[in-house]
């Protein structure tokens, strides 16, 4: 009959059991206790959060955050790690950052019946020097051996920065010198402020940083802006730059300058020296005694500001202006002081200027 199970015992002539094949598998034994036989005891673990696996190895930048979780067989207990870097951790699913470059054993145990099980991988976590412009925990964990800002500079530099001072010729492959100090110099808030190797790029896409974005930054010794992975700050032309105070402040901006217009100020670069980043121009301030770059009007630009406007170019008044050098098509416009003939047209905190031609300012 299907779905039965017979169970035979073979009785010796002396009435006990006879003796079965010794080598065959004891699944399901009773042993003298009346308990079952316990299963096999086996411990493994995976790991998680690696970026880069190398022949069997997780091979990322310093620092290297994993977690490791344990899969065993016939084991309840707690685990004990050790993460051979000196550093142990206890806990089933525990996770570890690695922020010094070496290679590095892992391997977990736990209590068993008969003593301790474990499990150990060899040359597991395999840490490397971490470029220029990279998060970074402390000096070894980068290739320049210099790590600031970690716990003192803003997000997304509160996590570390490998800095590395450069000359244009001393930076690594896939990275480029830009000058970050033309706001002001290095500070211990602002340890970033000078001449600094950062990853270069082409798209956002390129830059792996979180809170990084591929931007447009003046390389150093005036030769020109090129795009770079770089925080949401210093700012780029056009973007608002006054402190809490109201005041222009210099050091908001990538290129120094803090033009005191529209509400929030107006971020902008020298261009006596050198060309102005694409997007804008060099233009002649009627009321500045340098050249300063514009930003080119387009789509979405000099928005949100009630003092700025789309202005074509006309060098009357204070902030009247005309373009430095080739000139663009006609009817292109520029990111500048609005004009005005009254206060109704400047928004909530302006007014007209009408001493100075006529334009926004704030009140």
């Amino acid at each position: 009959m299907r779905g039965v199970v017979l169970i035979a015992f073979v009785v010796g002539c002396n009435g006990a059991p006879a003796k079965t094949d010794a080598t065959a598998p004891e699944v399901g034994v009773v042993r003298d206790g009346g308990d079952e036989a316990a299963a096999p005891e086996s411990v493994d673990f995976v790991v998680q959060g690696c970026p880069k696996w190398v022949e069997g190895a997780c091979q990322a930048e310093a620092p290297l955050k994993l977690t490791f979780a344990v899969v065993s067989a016939g084991l309840t207990g707690e685990a004990d790690w050790d993460f051979g870097d000196n550093e142990t951790a206890r806990g089933r699913v525990v996770s570890h950052v690695y922020d010094k470059p070496g290679s590095y054993d892992v391997g977990v145990t736990l209590v068993g019946r008969d003593g301790t099980v474990g499990e150990q991988k060899r040359a597991l976590v395999e840490v490397v020097a971490a470029a220029p412009g990279a998060a970074c925990a402390r000096d070894e964990g980068c290739i320049s051996q210099r790590c600031v800002c970690s716990g003192v500079c803003p997000a997304p530099l509160a996590s570390g920065l490998c800095l590395a001072e450069c000359s244009q010729t001393t930076c690594p492959d896939q990275s480029l010198c830009v000058d970050l100090a033309r706001g002001g110099a290095a500070s211990s808030s602002a340890p970033w402020r000078t001449k600094v190797c950062m990853p270069s790029c082409q798209s956002d896409l390129d830059c792996k940083r979180p809170g990084f974005s591929c931007r447009l930054a003046p390389l150093s010794a005036g030769a020109g802006w090129r795009k770079v992975c770089l925080p949401p700050f210093p700012r780029f032309v056009g973007a608002p730059c006054r402190d809490n105070d109201g005041k222009p402040d210099d050091s908001a901006c990538l290129g120094g300058r803090c033009l005191d217009l529209g509400a929030g100020g107006y971020c902008s670069a020298p261009c006596d020296s050198g060309a102005c980043p694409d997007g804008t121009r060099c233009a002649k301030v009627t009321g500045l005694a340098e050249t300063t770059c514009l930003l080119r009007c387009g789509p979405g630009l000099c928005a949100g500001d009630a003092h700025l406007a789309c202005e074509l170019p006309l060098a009357t008044g204070y902030w009247g202006f005309s373009i430095v050098g080739p000139a663009d098509p006609a009817n292109t416009t520029y990111c500048a002081a609005k004009r005005c003939s009254s206060n109704n047209a400047c928004g909530l905190g302006g007014r007209c200027d009408l001493a100075a031609g006529g334009f926004c300012r704030l009140e």
